[in-house]
């Protein structure tokens, strides 16, 4: 017998209809049969009535124990598909919540039926699921600890890596949410998720945007990126995302625009969103300050990018500058610091790798020894 269920045993013979618990106990002619519901009393599912009744079809022929046998195995999956993993509540065929259960894995099972999951305010490190659910459209993971995550069925990334599309666990995501998590890289298997229309990406640690990471996602039309460590942008990364709305990059690490990044992103029609960045203001920014203000005299949307470097221009709004105010002398009352770091091949300088910000400003010329705001490292051949 199932757990947690009572079977009322119907004749031998019974013919089906649709899901209707007030057939309980009726007979109808039915060709060579009679109409009977198998009525599953359900105690511990609370997604269903009291009462669950299905009915069957039984030809003449099929009148023995074991024909009725097999029917009780059929209508035991009306049990199986109500099962709710631990710690999670179940009030909605649709709906799989298991917010704040102190998952350290995602639930099982799971329901086939599920079509949202909300797994937000966990102890979640890494995601995978292993099998396909082909129902799921929306999943929250909001407020993890992730690190890593996979759309990809079982974590399986060797098809990734050979540029290919790997079996989604959920190719018919329309939403995916894992804001507030440790992400360093966009979630692997995107390219699967065709259906996708909301990426909520904010508040993580992503620094880097590669130029095919996005370019499946055809019918996205909300990415949210801010408050993230981003720090460049390939001219590419959003090219072919003909229905985006929204793009929030805002509070990244962007200190400049590419030209063509800045035609790319003006020729979306999404609501662009870059304030809070790391917007350097030098003689670097007068071209991008130029096509600024031409595009506000057509009465385009001016973005705001307030500068945060040099520190005489930090707090300034960039379109508020003239050219005469973004130079590139190296200094600005002896405020705006970086330390050369190089590298010497045999006692001669090979090259310069690396500008960190300090608080002096450092010329090192090939014949100038190091000193104490200036460091050369020597390396032996």
């Amino acid at each position: 017998m199932i757990e947690g269920a009572t079977v009322l045993r119907p004749p031998l013979s019974v013919c089906s209809s649709d899901f209707d618990p007030t057939h309980r106990g009726r007979h109808r002619s039915c060709g060579h049969g009679t109409r009977v519901c198998l009525c599953v009393c359900v105690r511990r599912c609370p997604l269903m009535a009291q009462v669950a009744c299905r009915c069957f079809l039984v030809v003449a022929m099929a009148r023995t124990q074991t024909t009725f046998l097999l029917l009780l195995l059929v209508s035991s999956g009306l049990l199986v598909s109500c099962s709710c993993p631990d710690s999670c509540t179940c009030r909605d065929p649709y709906l799989l919540n298991c917010s704040s259960a102190g998952l350290t894995s995602p639930p099982r099972p799971m329901r086939a039926s599920v079509a949202q999951l909300d797994l937000s305010h966990n102890l979640l490190r890494a995601v995978a699921l292993d099998g396909r659910r082909p129902n799921l459209r929306d999943v929250w993971l909001g407020d993890n600890l992730i690190r890593h995550m996979s759309l990809c069925v079982g974590g399986d990334t060797s098809r990734t890596r050979r540029g290919q599309a790997c079996e989604s666990w959920a190719p018919a995501l329309r939403r995916l949410s894992v804001e507030r998590n440790r992400l360093q890289r966009l979630p692997q298997g995107l390219e699967s998720s065709r259906s996708l229309q909301v990426l909520q990406l904010s508040f993580n640690r992503i620094s880097a945007l590669r130029p095919a990471d996005l370019r499946h996602l055809r019918q996205l039309e909300e990415l949210h990126l801010d408050h993230n460590l981003i720090w460049s942008l390939h001219p590419q990364t959003f090219q072919g995302l003909t229905h985006l709305r929204v793009l929030d990059l805002s509070f990244n690490m962007l200190t400049s625009l590419h030209p063509s990044t800045y035609f790319s992103l003006r020729n979306m029609a999404a609501d662009v969103a870059l304030a809070g960045n790391r917007w350097r203001c030098d003689c670097k920014a007068r071209g991008l300050r130029r096509r600024m203000a031409y595009d506000g005299s057509r009465g385009l949307r001016a973005w705001s990018l307030v500068c945060a470097s040099p520190s005489v221009l930090s707090g300034r709004d960039l379109l508020q500058l003239e050219d005469d105010h973004l130079d590139c002398s190296g200094a600005d009352g002896g405020t705006e610091l970086h330390r050369d770091v190089t590298i010497c091949l045999g006692g001669r300088q090979a090259a310069t790798l690396l500008r960190v910000n300090l608080r002096a400003v450092c010329s090192l010329a090939t014949s100038r020894k190091p000193t104490q705001d200036c460091m050369c490292v020597c390396l032996k051949n």
